[in-house]
């Protein structure tokens, strides 16, 4: 348990300022300012089993502060394992549902086996309803016994078995139960959970136990304003009426509106698992948003899937946490978490959880306003706790609605040791006293010093030199000038800031220690002077059959690492300077006793092969391998390893690794082939390549062609074979 507290002008208590003395115990998680102060009374670590488990932390606080001044503290959550439950199955008795009732009798065995899978600690109840016993809801006494001899007249509720570990008498309850029948088709089923809910001793309900309420019906309910029908004008009184197990007040009091039931399931911390069957469930599902932690089955018809049903919603409700805040009016509480993931929203509910989770919550709270009337001072007590859980957090909030300041001060006030006037939050101290609580008497100055000397010291330092005397009492002194962190201790004698650091933290920060005292004090799972060693022996641990040995036997286990005695090594001290070479030693007979190969395959009888030798089909990693290639390059692994007699013991692969055959027809028709499509590509390419370069020396040619002009002239050389002679004498006349 732990106590924190803080000031902002008005004194702590003397408890708090005994406890909140820094390095008389670890850091809290909280968080201070001086605008408020808390403490926390009872701070019990979240963990442990069955019913002492404790699943949120802290449980108790009280908290000052003013309003609109918001403080944050975390909450932590755990969900606890083998945590007992209270089963009560209430079932409706009318007709339609008797082949359910015989199939209920055959189940209880299988439900008692699915329930304590979860716990150890587990109780069945039953109980049974009809409707209420008075027209026009049930018929006559006269029509039902003409009707069905063998059946029970309508009733409201009956108790038959207040919840038991013993699931015999679960089943003879059932059994003998008698069907009964109505006349309307919904059911008086809100009487019946009104009284499971409120009679806890007729019922045995546990205050430190899961509580489950199985309402298995096939019809819908009647809720308040039926009654009337009946000529029932009085409502619902929300009180136990329960006379020898039945409820007495059907015909007297209304059905029970459902906010009724609502609230007196959540303050009984009861989840409700709906079992209806398929053309119910809409019906029911309209209830679930106003009925925290309840939850809605589809039932077979004769609800032979019970069993399945109760398990899957079993798990429902345990993997969700859910806070309910109660008491909170003008007060706001809000919730910040990152659940079992890295993204932090503002929520009060995780899902997904699994036994042993842990979850924290950062809770912040605002009071808005001061009630009218409350003198300077408005106290509230506001409730946080997990649905369908006991386990809550008190908390006890005093508002300040005026300043120290404005109030009288109260004479020879018990702040001021009696012997002064407590003011404005100080004291104000009567003649021959002094001090901050005016312990202090003048007359008895000189024999406080000796008071601050611890009696063992042969030093006369006053408060170790690192403090000043007060009343026989040190008030210690910073470290610096100017440095907040102050040396603790009665004397003084105590440096919490002066410590080993790891991984730039001291003491390797909170998650895994502290200082005290220029000592880190680790928390669990750590030690090393500064709490930079993990204790996992994980790492070192080597299974031999049923046990687990660390480092083999022969050595420690030292931050994960095996520090090893004399004469042996290896990672977890499988191999000793003086051990024979086993693997050299034992490959011939490990050859010849699992391939009959090798140098010993004639005489292996001279092994003894397999006193010692186990064939496996794998090698753990529990000893030292071995590893050989034989005459045929096929590769053979066996290790060894020690017992408790210092004897080896071989296990040995009894599948040899071989490199495969090469197909030498298949490789020369590979090569071969190979080159002749290279050779195909080549002439490819370079027919390709010609191609392109004669395309390309053709569109040239054509270019070039285009471009020439050429002149219309004669070949000098030229001769015309024809010649023309004119003959002189001739004449055209």
């Amino acid at each position: 348990m732990s106590h924190v507290g803080s000031d902002f002008g008005v004194r702590g208590s003397k408890e708090q300022e005994e406890t909140g003395v820094p390095g008389e115990n670890p850091p809290a998680e909280a968080e201070n300012s001086k605008t408020f102060n808390f403490l926390y009374y009872l701070n019990d670590d979240v963990g442990g089993q069955g019913n002492a488990a404790v699943q949120i932390q802290p449980q108790v606080m009280d908290v000052t502060l003013r309003p609109n001044d918001p403080m944050s503290f975390k909450l932590k959550f755990r969900l606890a394992e083998k945590y007992p439950i209270d089963l009560y199955y209430l079932m409706d008795m009318s007709r339609s549902m008797a082949d359910d009732k015989q199939t209920l009798v055959n189940m209880v065995p299988i439900i008692a086996t699915e329930m304590r899978n979860f716990s150890d600690d587990f109780r069945l109840g039953f109980g049974s309803f009809v409707d209420k016993p008075i027209s026009p809801y049930a018929s006559t006494p006269e029509f039902t016994q003409g009707s069905c001899d063998t059946c029970e007249p309508t009733y409201g509720f009956r108790n038959h078995l207040p919840l038991d570990a013993d699931e015999r008498k679960f089943q003879d309850s059932v059994n003998r139960t008698r069907i009964s029948f109505n006349i309307d088709a919904p059911e008086g089923g809100f009487d019946a959970i009104m009284q499971v809910s409120t009679c806890n001793n007729e019922i045995g309900w546990r205050e430190r136990a899961r509580h489950l309420l199985l309402f298995s019906t096939d019809s819908a309910y009647h809720t308040a304003g039926d009654g009337r029908l009946g000529g029932i004008v009085k409502g619902h009184d929300g009180e136990c009426h329960m006379t020898n197990n039945m409820y007495t007040e059907s015909v007297n009091q209304d059905y029970p509106s459902v906010g009724q039931v609502a609230e007196r399931v959540k303050d009984e911390n009861i989840n409700v698992i709906f079992a209806v069957t398929d053309v119910q469930v809409p019906t029911y599902e309209r209830l679930q948003p106003y009925m925290a932690g309840s939850q809605i089955g589809s039932m077979d018809d004769n609800s032979a899937n019970v069993a399945d049903l109760l398990r899957d919603k079993y798990l429902n409700i345990t993997s969700v946490v859910e806070l309910l805040v109660e008491g909170n009016e003008d007060v706001e509480v809000t919730f910040r978490t990152n659940c079992t993931g890295d993204s932090v929203m503002e929520t009060n509910r995780c899902d997904n959880l699994q036994i042993g989770d842990e979850v924290t919550f950062d809770v912040t709270i605002t009071a808005k306003e001061c009630t009218s009337g409350s003198q300077g001072l408005s106290r509230k007590n506001i409730t946080i706790k997990p649905v369908g859980l006991s386990d809550a957090l008190s908390l006890n909030l005093d508002i300040l609605c005026t300043c120290d300041c404005e109030r009288s001060g109260i004479t020879n006030s018990t702040e001021c040791s009696n012997n002064g006037e407590f003011y404005c939050g100080v004291c104000r101290c009567n003649d021959g006293f002094y001090g901050q609580d005016c312990a202090c008497n003048n007359s008895r100055s000189t024999d406080y010093n000796d008071q601050c000397i611890p009696d063992d010291s042969n030093s006369t330092a006053i408060c170790s030199d690192r403090g000043d005397c007060v009343c026989g009492k040190c008030e210690c002194r910073s470290r610096s000038s100017t440095s907040t962190q102050t040396y603790t201790g009665r004397f003084c004698e105590c440096d919490d800031y002066n410590c080993p650091f790891y991984l730039n933290q001291i003491c390797g920060g909170l998650e895994r220690g502290y200082c005290r005292c220029g000592q880190c004090v680790c928390n669990s799972g750590w030690s090393g002077d500064s709490c930079g060693c993990k204790n996992d022996t994980d790492a070192c641990a080597v299974q031999r059959g049923n046990e687990t040995l660390e480092c083999n036997g022969k050595g420690q286990c030292v931050c994960g690492t095996c520090e090893c005695e004399d004469g042996y090594y290896g990672q977890k001290c499988e191999e000793c300077t003086s051990c024979l070479d086993i693997c050299r030693m034992e490959k011939a007979c490990v050859q010849c006793y699992l391939f009959e190969t090798g140098p010993r395959k004639d005489t292996c009888f001279e092994c003894n092969a397999a006193s010692y030798i186990t064939k496996v089909e794998q090698l753990e990693d529990d000893g030292t391998v071995c590893n050989y290639l034989d005459e045929d390059d096929c590769l053979f692994r066996f290790s060894y390893d020690f017992d408790e007699d210092r004897q080896y013991r071989i296990k040995a692969l009894t599948i040899k690794e071989c490199p495969q055959e090469v197909d030498v027809l298949a490789l020369v028709l590979g090569i071969v082939g190979a080159l002749v499509l290279i050779g195909i590509i080549i002439l490819v390419a370079i027919k390709v390549f010609l191609m392109v370069m004669d395309r390309r020396e053709l569109q040239k040619f054509e270019i070039e062609k285009q471009k020439a002009q050429w002149e219309k002239a004669e070949n000098p050389l030229y001769k015309d074979p024809t010649n023309t002679y004119k003959n002189p004498t001739f004449s055209n006349d």
